[in-house]
């Protein structure tokens, strides 16, 4: 299994670092499309979208990488 190396000089597994990702990449997008004043419901099915988008390739990237 992949692991990724933190910037706090931890492992953690290609999954989870794919989580973090998606999860943080989310709330920052929402967030700039709320303080823009899009509106939030709409705003929160796009980012959720972009987010699994990005936790998948961030997790891809990873995985092949690792394989080298």
């Amino acid at each position: 299994m992949a692991t990724v190396k933190t910037g706090f000089g931890t492992r953690v597994s290609a999954g989870v670092a794919a989580l973090i990702v998606a999860v943080v990449s989310s709330l920052l997008l929402l967030a700039a499309f709320v303080a823009l004043g899009r509106d939030p419901a709409v705003s929160l099915v796009e980012v959720t979208i972009g987010g699994i988008i990005s936790g998948v390739a961030y997790y891809a990237g990873v995985s092949v990488r690792s394989d080298g």
